[in-house]
């Protein structure tokens, strides 16, 4: 019995001192601004309203989820998430990256196969501050 909890306290100990089971970050994030180009635009280069809004992001490791709730995000660097979804002929890939030092954020996304919605952006903007959200990873 002893050597079953001795290996159980070890197992713990090993865990806990693993850099993978380190909480994760939520960033609220916002004050944007970019460019855009879209099918829908003759793909001419400009703003969008993307710029006005807000978002949360969540570095979680392979659990990291992003604006685009349906869309598999992975933690692919500290504080960077990268989302990807291919289905039914559309596609849609997304990176964010948080700069906590500065605290400034990065966006790119590219569609393609959905329709006046395919392109390209690309914004930067602030860390507003956390989601108050932390889970294990």
């Amino acid at each position: 019995m002893q050597s079953k909890f001795v290996f159980w306290f070890i197992g713990v100990v090993a865990m806990l001192s693993c850099p993978a089971v380190s909480a994760s970050k939520c960033f609220t994030v916002g004050q944007l601004s970019g460019v855009a180009s879209h099918r829908g635009d003759s793909f001419k280069v400009g703003g969008d309203g993307f710029a006005k809004q807000t978002f949360q992001v969540l570095v979680n490791g392979k659990m990291s989820i992003a604006p685009e709730w349906d869309t598999p995000c992975s933690e692919t660097a500290p504080n960077t998430v990268m989302c990807a979804k291919s289905e039914g002929g559309s596609t849609t890939v997304e990176m964010w990256a948080v700069d906590e030092a500065t605290k400034a954020v990065l966006f790119t996304r590219i569609r393609s196969g959905f329709g006046v919605f395919d392109g390209a952006m690309l914004f930067a903007g602030r860390v507003l501050g956390t989601c108050g959200l932390t889970l294990p990873k």
